[in-house]
């Protein structure tokens, strides 16, 4: 969604067009359409609006006013509902999109969340070192694959059991790529630095062992835990980098790092010498980092620096020689500090699936479930391949009242990639679940329906002014100029003159006298330089200037003398423009404005026409005998 269209549906709520309708048997305030809006609808409205903006107490001609508002927004809605921009598909995705946005904090189980906020705390305090082995599988495998692959990493499995080195193996057979050299060598890491199962397997796996196999996106993995350390936290640094050979880099490496150790910038130096066109131009700065974010001989040096603005040794990795410089540590902080945080990781992180998890759990624990036995049957015999022997209105299952047609379950089924029949409905079942739940949670939840109702109503009016007044205008190249044209009058830039001020002490004619001469030879130096005088300075003005002596007429030559404290102040007209009109490619944007609130106000007046307004007059002299005139 557009920037924009956000602020319009935001601004639609901060205004108060947004209220809940009004209960049944209330007074009704107007109609439009014979559809009734109740006292209480309106009243919580305006009250939301004036309250937003902290205005005055309300008068009669606020109620009034915003009567008016509120009326073409109901005309405008009805309009939207009538001309069916309610199943209109842009509409049903960008509301789609709202909706799941915020119903997600419905979808949290409290308690599995806190574990697993608790769980990745715990693992934070710890980095783990590990090689792998990794036995890949392809993005959608078939049974077979999986067997081969899992076959082949139990394989692997029990010839390490059996003595045989890990890492001579994971060189041999792993199917990452990096394995052949560095045998499959992770170095330290933590905490959502790995895929879940991966970070599990490794938390889990005691030191010196080798685990079973898991699987993981990318396929099956074992993994060797060579060594558990405290948590280094994080390190920002900066760095100068020498790529190329070794040899031939080395004494301008040690030259930097002697220039440095004399008192030379570090971080100029970087800016002029460093080969990392990441952070050279940063002055050699690098993004704060913890354990597996770079290669482990360049973070073992950063975390061996103690004391701000220490300096390292130049040291080689395989990318070249580099100089550290300390610039900041960042110790793990406590859970309170970090439980945002690790939350947002959690949501973004696959392990975040699990809350959504024990929803479902109790969803199947709680809700009724009928599925058509006799439909999934002969679906099995058709070979789950066809449904053209089936009806497609059929009902395949029924969740408490939801009723969901075959159709629905054969096109989620054909989504699905070498899934079993069983497998396949269960999932269905569990998604419809879902779905269903989300779909009553407004029914339940008063505010999530206001809020729900907000961006409804707010796109819906949003289309409605895109269509009929915004893009309207925008086409509309020669009505817009047709209007330029009847409105010149109120598109013109006023009479407006070029100021010469100067503050003096001292005598006023002789002041004035040496300004209207340097005015005319355009030469302000002898003024300027009169003791006199304090300063000159000029200013563009219009007719509707303000801060200026009443008296100073524009027109060339005028002058006018006004006390500033001690010092006096003389304006003086050095010349004058007169009132002219501006071309409508220079004001286009102003016009634009104009004419879409008369393609507004056009659209209203047919509005009114096409569905009728009645106002209780009886109702709204009630209301309004309750506030001030």
């Amino acid at each position: 969604m557009s920037n924009f269209k956000f602020f319009f549906i935001v601004l639609l709520w901060i205004i108060g067009f947004s209220g809940m309708n009004g209960q049944n048997g209330e007074e009704t305030l107007f109609s439009v359409a014979n559809t009734p809006v109740k006292v209480s609808e309106f009243l919580t409205v305006f009250q939301k609006n004036y309250n937003n903006k902290k205005s005055t107490p309300q008068t009669k001609k606020d109620v009034e006013d915003y009567l008016k508002l509120y009326v073409n927004f109901k005309l405008k809605l009805q309009d939207a509902y009538d001309k069916g921009l309610d199943k209109d598909p842009a509409f049903l995705k960008e509301y789609s999109a709202h909706k799941n946005q915020l119903i997600k904090p419905y979808l949290r189980d409290e308690e599995t969340e806190k574990a697993l906020i608790d769980e990745a705390y715990q693992r934070m305090q710890e980095e783990v070192k590990a090689s792998h082995i990794l036995i890949r599988l392809p993005k959608y495998p078939k049974p077979q694959d999986t067997l081969k692959a899992y076959n082949t990493i139990l394989e692997l499995k029990s010839r390490i059991n059996k003595g045989e080195d890990f890492n001579s193996i994971a060189r041999a057979h792993s199917q990452d790529p990096s394995a052949k050299n560095n045998g499959g060598h992770l170095g330290y890491f933590s905490a959502f630095k790995m895929v879940y199962p991966f970070e599990n397997a490794a938390y889990n796996t005691p030191t010196g062992q080798v685990s079973n196999p898991v699987r993981t996106q990318f396929g099956y993995h074992l993994l060797k835990i060579e060594d558990r350390r405290p948590s280094r936290g994080e390190v920002e640094v900066a760095h100068i980098m020498l790529r190329g050979d070794y040899d031939k880099n080395k004494p301008v490496i040690e030259d930097l790092k002697r220039r440095i150790d004399e008192g030379a910038d570090f971080f100029e130096l970087a800016k002029s010498y460093s080969h990392d066109k990441g952070s050279s131009g940063k002055g050699g700065r690098l993004p704060k980092f913890g354990a597996g974010r770079m290669i482990e001989d360049f973070e073992n040096v950063a975390f061996s620096l103690n004391q701000i603005g220490d300096v390292s040794e130049p040291f080689k990795t395989k990318y070249g020689w580099h100089i550290v410089k300390l610039l900041k540590k960042y110790p793990l902080g406590s859970l309170d500090e970090l439980r945002a945080d690790i939350l947002k990781k959690i949501n973004k992180d696959n392990r975040g699936n699990q809350t959504g998890h024990k929803i479902v759990e109790r969803l199947l624990r709680t809700y009724k479930f009928q599925p058509n036995s006799n439909l999934l049957s002969a679906f099995a015999q058709s070979g789950w391949e066809t449904n053209s022997d089936l009806k497609s209105d059929e009902t395949i299952l029924i969740i408490n009242d939801k009723k969901y047609p075959v159709k629905d379950f054969y096109n989620f089924y054909r989504a699905q990639i070498n899934m079993g029949h069983t497998d396949a409905f269960n999932k269905y079942k569990a998604l419809r679940s879902l779905d269903y739940y989300k779909e009553m949670l407004p029914e339940t939840d008063q505010s999530l329906k206001d809020m729900l109702d907000v961006y409804e109503h707010g796109i819906l009016i949003y289309m409605q002014m895109q269509n009929n007044v915004w893009q309207k205008a925008q086409k509309d190249s020669l009505g817009l100029k047709k209007y330029y044209n009847a409105h010149r009058d109120l598109y013109t830039m006023p009479k407006s003159a070029t100021l010469i001020i100067v503050n003096y002490k001292g005598d006023d004619k002789l002041i004035l006298e040496q300004l209207k001469v340097a005015a005319k030879t355009e030469d302000f130096t002898p003024l300027i330089k009169n003791p006199q005088v304090t300063s000159v300075r000029d200013q563009r003005v219009n007719q509707e200037r303000s801060g200026l002596p009443k008296e100073l007429r524009l027109k060339v030559g005028a002058y006018a003398i006004a006390q500033d404290n001690s010092f006096k102040e003389i304006y003086f007209v050095n010349d004058v423009e007169a009132s002219q009109q501006v071309p409508l490619s220079k004001i286009r944007g102003k016009v634009l404005a104009d004419y879409q609130k008369v393609l507004e106000n056009d659209w209203m007046n047919e509005l009114k026409q096409k569905y009728p307004v009645t106002i209780n007059q009886a109702v709204l002299n009630t209301l309004t005998s309750k506030f001030k005139d």
